[in-house]
């Protein structure tokens, strides 16, 4: 699990894009392949009446296989967020996920999990290698941005294998 401890001295004198570096085996999700084993965070704080806000962004590189021609490829990313840490009631009553209690006793809050849910929604929902991506030929297979095939888009696709369940209609 990521761990990211901050002092609330460090918060009171002001963070100025302080950089944070993490290895991406301590996602703990396998749902996501790194390039690197590297997930570099860059942070901001500012005192404010009712607490701190704390503004970053955080880098690092996916592989993703593209979803039209199942090529594999690197993504670059790098989100940006603002989190409120706050003991203000108002303000916490809202339940935004963008709001965190932080009491006047406490001094360190561990803000780990919230870097570890921006990487987790970075992921597109279509994943796509370029925006000129040809995809894979529907009959023969071929990646279509490596090969040309000879295959008539107006062929007929009658496979044997949907014979019997024609004689059934």
């Amino acid at each position: 699990m990521i761990e990211l401890n901050l002092f609330r001295e460090d918060l009171e004198s002001g963070l100025d894009h302080q950089l944070f570096e993490f290895q991406s085996n301590n996602l703990d999700d396998d749902t996501l392949s790194f390039n690197e084993n590297k997930i570099a965070c860059h942070l901001s704080s500012e005192k404010q009446w009712h607490g701190y806000v704390l503004k970053g962004d955080i880098s690092f590189s996916l592989i993703e296989n593209c979803d039209r021609c199942l090529s594999e490829y690197k993504e670059e990313q790098k989100p940006s967020f603002s989190i409120l840490l706050t003991n203000n009631t108002d303000l916490l009553q809202k339940e935004s996920d963008d709001t965190l209690r932080f009491d006047k006793s406490e001094k360190l809050i561990d803000i780990g999990p919230i870097i570890r849910d921006q990487i987790l929604t970075t992921e597109p929902i279509k994943k796509t290698c370029n925006t000129d991506c040809n995809g894979i030929c529907q009959y023969c297979g071929k990646n279509l941005n490596k090969y040309s095939c000879k295959c008539d888009s107006n062929q007929n696709t009658d496979d044997n294998v949907w014979n019997k369940l024609k004689e059934l209609v």
